[in-house]
C-alpha cells in the first residue's frame, strides 16, 4: 500500500467508505504488490511530515527539511482543509448554550484563525504523527542538528503519554520542532511524534503491515488535540518558551493583537488546579493549557462522532490496525525476541502492548464503555489475548485485575488504567463542571484570536 496516500485527508476521504463487513476482502486484495512511488512534486503533501521511519535505518530527514521550506501559510492551508471534519464540530461547540445576544462562531472563522497564526505568528502544528523506533530518537535529533537550515529544538516529551504497555513493550508520544528563520522572523513548526518499541516497529514493518501503521497514524490525528495548540499559541509552550520561539522577539503590535488578556484562563486554572492535586498531578500544573486543550478536544471530538462518515471510518482504522496485528504473527515464529529493555517479547506480548497503545490513544477521547472500545473489543477476539497470559504480560499485580474480564479487555482496561494517572481525568465525573469552563475559555480565546487576525488584514501574509 502505497503510504503516501493519506496526505490527501488525515481525519476521513469524502469518497464512500467501505462497510465494515468487507474488511477482510479488502485485507486479501491489500496484499498485492505496491505501484511504484510517486515522483516527489514541487509541493508537499502532508505525508511528507508524517513518515513512518524504519529501525536503525539512517534517519533520512532531507525530504521533511525540504518540505520545510514551503511558505508556512500554505502548509497550514493544507493541514486546515485536512481538519474540514473538526471546524463545525468545534463550531456546535462553541455555540451549544450561548446567550442569543452574543455572536454566533463559525467554522469558517475557526478554520481563519487556524491559517492566521501560521501567517503572522510564523508557527505551524502538524497533526498526524510521524513514526520511529524509541531508540532512534537521538539519530532523529543528530540529523535534524545537522541540516544547515533548520535550527532544532530537542524532542519533547508530552505529559501522561509515556505507556508503559507491558512488561516489555513501552511507548512515546511527544513532539519534534524546527525552527527557521521566515525573512526576518524566527518560526516554529511542530511535528508530533509516535515512538515505538523497537521490535514492535520491526514486526509490523518486515511482515509487511505498514498499513496497519498508517492506521494508526489516522487514528492519533483524529484523538489529537494539537491543531489547538496553534490557535491560541502565545499562551503554549509548545512554541513560546526558552527552548522553543521566545515571546519577546514577536514584534510588540503581534503581542498586543494576540495575547489574550482575560478572565477566562484564570477561572480555568483556579478551578482545575484542586483536580490535579487531588490525583497528585500537580507537574502539570506548569502547563495548564495541556488539559484544557485535552477537556475541549474531547467534546469537539463528541460531536464528530455523531456523523456517520466520521465514525466509520474511525472503526475501520481500528480494525484495519488490529488486522495488521493478527498477519504479524508468523514474523515471531521460530526466534527469540527481546525488548529494548531485555524482556523478551513473543506473539501475545506484541497483541497485547499494541491494544494498549490503540487503546491508550481512544482514552484521550472516548470515556470508559464508549462504542469505540466495544469496537476494538471485537475487533482483537482474533487474537486470542487470554485473561491468564494478561497476569504475566501486563505490569499490573494479579490480584489487582479486576474480576470478570477477558485478557483482551484486561488490556484496554489497562490502557485506561495509564491514563487516569494524567490526562484520563476528563473522564471523571466529578471533572464534569471542566466542560463548562473549559468551554468558557475557548469561546474567549475565539472572540479575541479572531479580533486579533482581523486588524491584522490585508497584509501580514509570509
Amino acid at each position: 500500500m502505497v503510504w503516501i496516500s493519506n496526505a490527501l485527508s488525515l481525519f476521513t476521504r469524502r469518497a464512500r467508505l467501505v462497510p465494515l463487513a468487507i474488511i477482510e476482502e479488502q485485507a486479501v486484495q491489500a496484499d498485492r504488490p505496491s505501484l511504484p512511488m510517486a515522483q516527489v512534486t514541487l509541493l508537499p503533501s502532508l505525508a511528507d511530515f508524517a513518515p513512518i521511519w524504519p529501525r536503525m535505518h539512517e534517519v533520512d530527514v532531507k525530504p521533511l527539511a525540504q518540505a520545510a521550506k514551503t511558505p508556512l501559510k500554505t502548509l497550514a492551508q493544507m493541514q486546515a482543509d485536512a481538519l474540514d471534519d473538526v471546524w463545525p464540530a468545534l463550531e456546535t461547540h462553541l455555540n451549544d448554550d450561548r446567550a442569543v445576544f452574543h455572536p454566533r462562531f463559525k467554522a469558517d472563522d475557526l478554520k481563519s484563525v487556524f491559517i492566521g497564526a501560521a501567517r503572522h505568528l510564523r508557527v505551524m502544528q502538524f497533526q498526524m504523527p510521524a513514526i520511529l523506533s524509541l531508540d532512534d530518537e537521538p539519530n532523529l535529533s543528530s540529523e535534524l542538528r545537522n541540516l544547515p537550515d533548520i535550527q532544532h529544538s530537542e524532542t519533547n516529551g508530552v505529559y501522561g503519554d509515556d505507556t508503559i504497555a507491558t512488561h516489555a513493550i513501552r511507548h512515546e508520544f511527544g513532539l519534534v520542532n524546527l525552527k527557521r528563520m521566515y525573512g526576518t522572523m524566527p518560526g516554529l513548526i511542530s511535528i508530533p511524534l509516535t515512538m515505538i518499541e523497537p521490535a514492535v516497529l520491526d514486526a509490523f514493518l518486515e511482515s509487511g503491515q505498514r498499513a496497519a501503521l498508517e492506521s494508526l497514524q489516522r487514528v492519533v490525528a483524529r484523538v489529537s488535540h494539537d491543531y489547538y495548540h496553534q490557535m491560541q499559541p502565545i499562551h503554549d509552550t509548545t512554541f513560546f518558551s526558552a527552548e522553543n520561539l521566545r515571546e519577546a522577539d514577536l514584534p510588540l503590535e503581534l503581542k498586543s493583537r494576540f495575547h489574550m488578556a482575560t478572565g477566562a484562563r484564570y477561572d480555568w486554572e483556579e478551578a482545575v488546579v484542586p483536580h490535579l492535586k487531588k490525583r497528585q498531578l500537580e507537574d502539570l500544573d506548569a502547563d495548564l493549557f495541556e488539559p484544557h486543550a485535552l477537556t475541549l478536544h474531547k467534546n469537539v471530538f463528541a460531536h464528530m462522532w455523531k456523523r456517520a462518515h466520521f465514525r466509520e471510518a474511525m472503526m475501520q482504522d481500528v480494525a484495519w490496525f488490529i488486522e495488521g496485528v493478527k498477519r504479524a504473527k508468523p514474523y515471531f515464529e521460530g526466534q527469540e525476541i527481546q525488548s529494548l529493555y531485555n524482556q523478551p517479547i513473543d506473539y501475545k506480548n506484541f497483541a497485547a502492548g499494541a491494544v494498549v497503545i490503540l487503546a491508550h490513544y481512544l482514552y484521550r477521547v472516548a470515556p470508559p464503555g464508549h462504542e469505540i472500545f466495544n469496537h476494538l473489543s471485537q475487533c482483537a477476539i482474533g487474537l486470542n489475548l487470554r485473561r491468564k497470559d494478561m497476569r504475566d504480560i501486563l505490569p499490573i499485580l494479579a490480584k489487582d485485575l479486576p474480576a470478570g474480564m477477558s485478557g483482551r479487555e484486561l488490556a484496554i482496561w489497562h490502557a485506561g488504567n495509564i491514563s487516569r494517572r494524567s490526562f484520563g481525568i476528563i473522564h471523571d465525573e466529578d471533572f464534569i463542571p471542566m466542560n463548562h469552563l473549559s468551554r468558557n475559555r475557548a469561546r474567549r480565546e475565539m472572540v479575541h484570536a479572531l479580533k486579533g487576525l482581523e486588524s491584522m488584514r490585508p497584509g501580514g501574509a509570509i
